[in-house]
Formats: C-alpha cells, structure tokens, sequence
C-alpha cells in the first residue's frame, strides 16, 4: 500500500513520536486527503451555485442610457460579456451594434461589431466564416487608422487559420 510519506519524513515522526506506528501515519495522510477532497468539492459547489452568467448590471443599464457612438460601444462590449454565456443573445446584440454603426457611419464601432461576430463564428468552429469576418474588420480598422485595432485581428486571423486543418488551408 503507497503512503503519502518517504521514509525519512516516517524516521523523522517516530524519533517525535515514538509510540504511533506507521500504519497511524498513511492513515492520518488518507483523512488529510479524504478532507482535503471534500472540502474542495464543497467549496466547488458552493461557488458554482452563486455564479450568476449574465453581463454587469453597469453594462446593462449604459446599454440602455447611453446614445450615438458610445451605445455602439457599450453595445459590442455587451456583446463580448454575452459571448461568454449565450451566443444566440450576443448575435442579437452584435446586429444591433453593427446596424446602428452603419446608420450612424460610425466605422471604428462597425469594425469592432464585425469582430465580434468573427470571435464568435471560431467559438463555433467556422473558422473560415471567422477569417472572412476577420478580414472586413481588419480592412476597417487599417483605412481609419485604427493601427492597434488592426494588430489585434491580424494577431486572431493566425490563430484562426492554426485552427484549420491542412485541408482547408488550401482552398
């Protein structure tokens, strides 16, 4: 039976207690263990009961206070915070960032609403669907001189092509 003591910690032990075997000991180790074990599937439990998957309530209420160009961009950071939990809501909210974008040609927040939706198509492996996206945003972002914007995408457009697999690297 493996025990969770190397012979020199044992030696060590009995020269403190000389009259506890070292059976005592791997069973101390086991009720370390088996406690160390349940006290973390608690904590586990506990925590994952109180995790609430929605957006900050601060997001949330700018979403609906705030108008024009910073909408647009509460809207796409809405969107990225969405993301995490509910796709299906974050296209929602990517629509509506990208549509307002546009009425109000507003390019940098248009870019950014196209990238989102390319995160969120490689979250769904349409890693080609997310470099084409990838590349608009990109094209936005380098003719309005948004330099770091467009570092950002080239930096996704390579980890979505080392997503691909041979094959479709080459169409």
């Amino acid at each position: 039976m493996q025990t969770f003591f190397t012979e020199h910690n044992i030696k060590s032990q009995k020269k403190l207690h000389p009259n506890i075997s070292c059976r005592t000991f791997t069973t101390y180790a086991r009720k370390d263990l088996w406690l160390t074990v349940a006290f973390s599937a608690f904590f586990f439990i506990a925590n994952a009961q109180t995790w609430n998957p929605k957006a900050p309530d601060s997001l949330l209420r700018a979403a609906r206070t705030s108008t024009g160009d910073k909408k647009v961009d509460v809207l796409n950071q809405l969107a990225k915070q969405t993301n995490l939990f509910s796709t299906s809501e974050a296209v929602s909210i990517i629509q509506q960032a990208l549509q307002m974008a546009e009425m109000l040609h507003y390019q940098k927040g248009k870019a950014n609403a196209i990238e989102n939706m390319a995160v969120l198509m490689s979250r769904r492996s349409g890693y080609r669907t997310a470099i084409n996206l990838i590349n608009s945003a990109a094209i936005i972002h380098r003719q309005n001189n948004f330099f770091e914007a467009y570092i950002n995408c080239l930096i996704l457009k390579a980890s979505y092509y080392d997503f691909l697999t041979d094959n479709e690297k080459i169409i």
